[in-house]
This record gives structure tokens, sequence and C-alpha cells, in this order.
């Protein structure tokens, strides 16, 4: 049997992992103070249910940080310090 090429798709692959970069979202949001809580749990779960940042993990460093206006306070939260 003669042994298959690669299939391009498996070469893209291949580059695309090796293809390092990064990007930085930043969120300016306003939210009512009953909601403070759940705003902070959607930004530090965003990541594992989004299929666009499932794509790239790995191969893509996505931060993003976030400045939250809850009433008269701004609180600021970061993928890199985590979320209260």
């Amino acid at each position: 049997m003669t042994p298959q090429p690669p299939s391009p798709l498996s070469n893209r692959s291949r580059r695309t992992a090796h293809t390092k970069g990064s990007i930085a979202l930043h969120y300016n949001l306003t939210v009512p103070p009953e909601d403070r809580e759940a705003t902070g749990r959607a930004l530090r779960v965003h990541p594992e249910g989004c299929p666009a940042h499932q794509s790239v993990k790995g191969a893509i460093t996505v931060t993003w940080d976030a400045q939250v206006h809850v009433g008269d306070q701004v609180i600021k939260l970061s993928s890199e310090e985590g979320v209260e």
C-alpha cells in the first residue's frame, strides 16, 4: 500500500499550532447592582463556552480586562487577576 501524503488541513493545523500571538479584549460595562456577581461569573466562564476562544486556545493567548460600572462604583476585573 502506498503511503498517503498528509492532508492540507493537517498541515494547516500544524502551522497554526506553532503560531504565537495574542488577543486582548477590553470591556466597559454598566450593570445594575443586582447583576454585579453574575457579570463577574459570566466574564470568568465565557472562554470555556466560547467556540472561537476554544478554537484558538493553545495557539493564541486571549486575555481580557473589564471596567464594570455598578452605580457610582467602577470595579476593575481581568483574566490575569481572576474574578471575585
